[in-house]
């Protein structure tokens, strides 16, 4: 077997400081409410997305290539030129220099200018940028929503008349910003950084990594790149998104090879080359593997339970309508099966590449999990009326009278496993639809920074949402896989489009070791008739006819099958006269689009029987146990390796009249309970973030309860002894305003003190000078009245705080204390001052009305 060389990956921590407010959007909002929604991620705080944080970083690198070329030229003009020279011979150019770092983007190249070569990936990968992952646990459980509010605020803003230089009429708009004062934290990868003696069988060119004039040229242009990141997000040229952009190993991971140079060490090695830049490498190039391995007698199969948890949303490309990219609702084993390759040939003494081409490795879809193992797609003989989802109706035992009892037939649902024989009408059926969410997001034209039409502008993607679990197996015939080589599949995945940024990090687990395969469905399904054969397709089954095109015909799939049966299959067809009314035959076909992800092509077209379909079959004679195991385990017809042609025959689950269907398990819900856990103070990044966060939500909630509180004359009354509903108590207006005016002056003892000490000789009566005096001097007194004292039953301050002892310093913290009275007292005069004004109204109207009379 030959044995190849990877290049190794440096990994990298960047540190986004965010000096100012901040906003990196949706493009939604809340009809009357917000006009523009901060993006959050799944767990409720905003964040930075990876494409975002790539694009100014790229941006910023290009005015370091052009400072270090000499020239103001836009990347794209530059990249044109460097890309024809690269046809002959290696490029020496920083803008070259970007493009190795950052991708080719050959969508600037012009609709009719030919690329004048394969597009070039990205050796860099930048993840989103988060809050800390302490200050996020802190924040993710459910009685702490109004502590992740408190990260975000909104901001009323006007449209600028140009001609009058006042407010437009009508463009009055509120827009959500994140707050200030955050540092993000987001990892990055470069690949190619140097070479590595492991390899891989699917085969890449030895020597693919960067010399070392080469890591110091990535390297200078990356942290110069760092350096001239100012701003970022939306309104980023209007104060917003002010940040600074901090690059540095991590020391961990997957760093192979030399460290990151030091940011002086690369200007020493820039002024002794002159500015010049070195040799851009050539691109990796697949290189053939090994000739395909003597099949073995071997029929037994071995398994490799994976579990793949969705770290961030997961595109499975089905198709693009317009300038929306729709999912799929699973992960094709097509998706899998070059990572599971890759970390599997890393293991030495095998070739997995090659028993994959020999039908002898196979790797099925990944399927939302239901019940603890892999859902099914719900078989297509199952029904359900137009209003009831969960009233299941198996149309291949059961025709039921009544009309419209079975209407409707079930779409992108997956079903639990098969109960054991002879308990198939004894259990309840859970099904589970995955969930999938929206993104929007665009591309900025970087001679007017802003989307356009002409440059795509906005799209959207649709993907599986975060958090979601699915279940995948790597099948590979007993005999053949080496001892601990299934370790090697655990780890972290990138799966999916865009997997370089936002999208497509995948958490993989090995349940346990490699287990022999085995199945429950190789009996009668419960039939008297043991000629009976029912086939359930668990994916897309591609065929071929006998003049080898693509075909979906079902008489087709019988000779085939039958032909890996030993036996001759007889399609049972749909009774057309009523006798029974059973659908022994439900099927459909469904189109697989593949994409060339070098060229960005369009790969041929995959016709086959959709997965969900239903067959009935009679044989000739009866079939042996083993042969159909080994069938199912194998799989039929082309592409099996990829996940296509799994089957499963005389299942369980095919004659079970399910009834009532149980919904599946809710995706994990991220909140818990609302006293635990706490931000520690080691932690000093997300400690100091903590802070500020329980500041501005007490901050929010001494708004709220201020209001509240000025609402009614009782509670108005309990606070500055104004007990009647408009009357002053003895107070006039007068004395209400200079005390509206001495509260601007909270913190000023003498000043307070001296005022206070003349409110007896200014007429005030006892009781309102009693509750002002107490208010003003007595740090306890405003908190019990907002509903953040100590001890009290109807306090709500140990929800506002995830730091030990927080809502003992902010109690303590003068400034926070002299804003809660300030936002107290004026709340409680402006009511009491709208409810003297509608006495004295009515009283007015009662007058006139006794004048008329």
């Amino acid at each position: 077997m030959t044995r190849t060389s990877t290049a190794g990956e440096l990994a990298l921590r960047l540190t986004l400081h965010l000096d100012s407010d901040w906003h990196c959007g949706t493009g939604l909002g809340v009809p009357g409410g917000i006009d523009k929604l901060v993006n959050t991620d799944h767990d409720g705080l905003p964040f930075v997305p990876g494409k975002t944080l790539t694009g100014v970083w790229r941006d910023a690198c290009e005015l370091v290539a052009a400072a270090l070329d000499g020239s103001a030229g836009t990347s794209a003009e530059t990249t044109v030129e460097a890309e024809a020279e690269a046809v002959d011979g290696p490029v020496h150019s920083w803008h070259a220099w970007v493009d190795f770092l950052f991708g080719s983007q050959p969508v600037l190249t012009g609709a009719d200018q030919p690329a004048p070569h394969e597009p070039r990936p990205a050796a860099v990968s930048v993840r989103p940028a988060r809050y800390p992952a302490t200050l996020g646990n802190a924040l993710r459980p459910a009685g702490r929503r109004a502590l992740r509010d408190a990260a975000t605020f909104i901001r009323p803003g006007v449209k600028i008349d140009p001609y009058t230089g006042r407010a437009a009429d009508k463009f009055l708009r509120f827009e959500q910003m994140a707050r200030s004062g955050a540092e993000l934290t987001a990892t990055a990868t470069l690949t190619g950084w140097s070479d590595t003696a492991t390899g891989t069988a699917t085969g890449t060119d030895a020597g693919s990594g960067l010399d070392d004039d080469g890591r110091r040229a990535a390297a200078a242009v990356l942290l110069l790149g760092a350096r001239l990141v100012e701003s970022i997000g939306g309104k980023r040229r209007r104060g917003a998104g002010r940040c600074r952009l901090e690059v540095a190993a991590t020391g961990t991971g997957t760093t192979i090879g030399p460290p990151l140079p030091t940011l002086d060490s690369l200007v020493t090695w820039l002024r002794a080359r002159d500015g010049v830049a070195p040799p851009v490498p050539p691109a990796r190039v697949e290189t053939p593997t090994s000739a395909d391995h003597d099949r073995l007698g071997e029929t037994d199969w071995e398994i490799i339970e994976l579990r793949l948890n969705l770290d961030t949303p997961l595109i499975v490309q089905d198709r693009a309508v317009g300038n929306a990219v729709r999912s799929l609702r699973f992960v094709p084993g097509s998706l899998l099966l070059p990572a599971v390759l890759r970390r599997l040939g890393a293991v030495p003494g095998w070739d997995p590449a090659g028993l994959a081409r020999a039908g002898d490795l196979v790797v099925t879809n990944a399927t939302v999990d239901v019940d603890g193992a892999a859902g099914r797609p719900l078989p297509r003989t199952w029904f359900h009326p137009k209003e009831d989802k969960k009233a299941a109706v198996n149309r291949l035992v059961d025709d039921p009278q009544e009309r419209g009892a079975a209407a409707k037939p079930y779409k992108n649902d997956y079903v639990s496993a098969s109960p054991a024989m002879g308990q198939a009408n004894s259990v309840t059926v859970s099904v589970h639809t995955p969930e999938l969410t929206i993104h929007t997001h665009n591309v900025i034209d970087d001679s007017r920074q802003r989307p356009t039409s002409a440059l795509v502008g906005l799209y959207t993607y649709q993907a599986l949402a975060a958090g979601s679990m699915l279940r995948a197996q790597v099948r590979v015939r007993a005999g053949l896989l080496p001892d601990g080589a299934h370790k090697a599949l655990a780890g972290a995945w990138a799966l999916g489009r865009s997997a370089k940024d936002d999208y497509g990090q995948v958490s993989v687990t090995v349940e346990g070791p490699p287990a022999a395969w085995a199945t429950t469905s190789t009996g009668a399904a419960g039939l008297d008739d043991t000629s009976t054969i029912i086939v359930w397709l668990l994916s897309d089954v591609l065929i071929r006819d006998k003049r080898l095109r693509p075909s979906t015909d079902p008489v087709v799939f019988a000779e085939q099958l039958g032909a890996a049966l030993g036996v001759s299959l007889t399609l049972a067809a749909n009774t057309s006269d009523g006798s029974d009314g059973l659908l022994r035959r439900v099927t459909a076909a469904r189109r697989a689009e593949s994409w060339q992800r070098s060229w960005c092509r369009p790969r041929p077209t995959l016709l086959g029987l959709a997965a969900g379909s239903v067959l009935t079959f009679t044989a000739d004679q009866p079939v042996s146990a083993e042969k159909l195991a080994a069938v199912q385990a194998a799989g039929i017809g082309e592409r099996t390796a990829e996940g296509f042609g799994q089957l499963a025959i005389n299942d369980p689950l095919l004659v079970l009249r399910p009834g009532r269907l149980n919904d599946g398990p809710e995706r994990a819900d991220n909140e818990t309970g609302s006293a635990t856990p706490f931000v520690p103070p080691r932690e000093k990044v997300a400690y100091a973030m903590a802070q500020l966060i329980e500041r501005e939500a007490w901050r929010a909630h001494i708004q709220r309860e201020a209001t509240a509180v000025a609402a009614t004359s009782e509670r108005r009354g309990k606070i500055l002894g104004l007990t009647t509903n408009g009357t002053d108590g003895g107070v006039n207006p007068t004395q209400l305003g200079r005390l509206r005016d001495v509260l601007t002056r909270l913190g000023e003892g003498d000043e307070i003190a001296y005022w206070l000490n003349r409110l007896s000789a200014d007429g005030w009566q006892v009781p309102v000078r009693t509750k002002v005096t107490q208010l003003l001097t007595k740090k306890s007194e405003v908190w019990p009245q907002l509903r953040l004292g100590l001890g009290s039953d109807q306090s709500v301050a140990d929800t506002l705080i995830m730091t030990d002892g927080g809502a003992d310093r902010l109690r303590a913290d003068t400034e926070l204390w002299a804003e809660a009275v300030r936002t107290l007292v004026t709340a409680c005069l402006t009511a009491h001052s709208r409810a003297a004004q509608r006495r004295a109204t009515a009283n007015h109207a009662d007058t006139l009305e006794d004048v008329t009379r």
